[in-house]
């Protein structure tokens, strides 16, 4: 009896040319998956500076009612001048890192990641 011409007898050539193919995806210039995945971290910079600047706020305000407070001295609030220049330079050091991180954040070029 001769051999069975199933895919068990064929050779190696004939193997690989009935293998099935992937499916190939055609290269553009963005794809599906780029967008989705800048737009994710377009959202999560988004919520990310929305947080800091909520944040900061809170911490400025925080800062300027006690400065207030001080100056008056309304309800007997008093605290050292040392204390106070800590909080005031605490202050000038969150805005000043702040500035930096935005400005850079803006102005960074399209080549670096």
């Amino acid at each position: 009896m001769g051999a069975f011409p199933g895919p068990a007898n064929q050779p190696a050539e004939a193997k690989a040319l009935n293998r099935p193919r992937r499916a190939t995806v055609t290269p553009s210039k963005t794809s599906f998956f780029d967008e989705a995945q800048a737009e994710h971290e377009r959202r999560l910079q988004n919520r990310t500076s929305d947080f800091l600047l909520r944040a900061y706020g809170v911490l400025l305000a925080a800062t300027l009612l006690i400065f207030f407070l001080q100056g008056f001295a309304l309800w007997g609030f008093h605290l050292e001048e040392t204390t106070l220049h800590w909080i005031g330079a605490a202050t000038v050091g969150q805005t000043a890192g702040l500035l930096a991180l935005a400005i850079r954040s803006i102005f960074r070029g399209k080549n670096k990641a």
